[in-house]
């Protein structure tokens, strides 16, 4: 109703987000990255606020990790209300481009091949991986099986 035009464009989120980022480019409009923005960062970031007001004594935070900005708002909350909190990021092994870019500390493209859409990404955000690397306490990947198993466990 307010003149939104609707494409779809490449195969994967990574596609889709370059292809706007060159349109944005070329068109003189502004992109608003869906990772490298602080007031996104910290508005996903909410949900730790909510963790940590129904569990004020959690000692972890698991946090999924796809292209960064919803484990950065998570390491910025729930440090800043409990320092002592320890904060680890999981990611598919089958999409590590976050995992691999917070190992090497420096961003890093991998493989995307997971189910798991809203880890499905093929390069990490720059903001966000600043972010995590310092406050974020560990990073592990996990399986495509183990991923599945945890649905399983959450909705069951």
């Amino acid at each position: 109703n307010l003149g939104a035009e609707i494409q779809f464009v490449g195969q994967d989120f990574d596609d889709s987000r370059e292809h706007v980022e060159q349109v944005a480019k070329r068109e003189g409009m502004h992109y608003l990255s869906s990772g490298d923005e602080p007031l996104l960062i910290a508005g996903v970031g909410t949900y730790a606020l909510e963790i940590l007001e129904e569990l004020p004594s959690a000692e972890v935070i698991i946090v999924p990790v796809g292209g960064g900005s919803g484990a950065a708002g998570v390491c910025l909350a729930a440090k800043k209300i409990n320092p002592r909190v320890k904060l680890i990021g999981v990611q598919s092994e089958a999409a590590p481009a976050a995992y691999l870019s917070w190992k090497k500390k420096k961003q890093v493209k991998a493989k995307m091949e997971t189910f798991a859409e809203g880890l499905a990404t093929r390069s990490a955000f720059e903001l966000p991986q600043t972010i995590m690397q310092r406050y974020l306490d560990d990073f592990i990947l996990v399986s495509e099986e183990e991923l599945k198993s945890a649905i399983i466990l959450a909705i069951t």
